[in-house]
């Protein structure tokens, strides 16, 4: 019944706290009224993504770089670190 590991859970679980935590300063500004409209749940969907995305991207590379604990602390947070860095890229070069 348990799919997915232990470690994309986490990843999962990271991801999504970032993507609120941006929603709830930059979208809601400082309140939650961002959740009723629709719009805002498809630019959170897609903040998701690419921080889980870049998460699992840094968990292969590191899986095979880096041997012990370490490799899922660096995976989790260097991928939410250059998720970041994409989405700031996106927004403000792109947009």
């Amino acid at each position: 019944m348990n799919r997915l590991p232990a470690m994309w859970k986490v990843q999962l679980l990271t991801a999504m706290a970032l993507a609120f935590f941006l929603a709830y300063i930059d979208e809601g500004y400082y309140d939650f009224r961002w959740m009723s409209e629709p719009e805002n749940w498809i630019a959170i969907f897609l903040y998701v993504a690419l921080f889980w995305a870049m998460q699992a991207v840094l968990s292969v590379f590191f899986g095979l770089v880096v041997k012990g604990p370490y490799r899922h602390w660096l995976s989790t947070f260097g991928g939410s670190l250059i998720g970041l860095v994409f989405i700031c890229y996106i927004v403000f070069i792109l947009i």
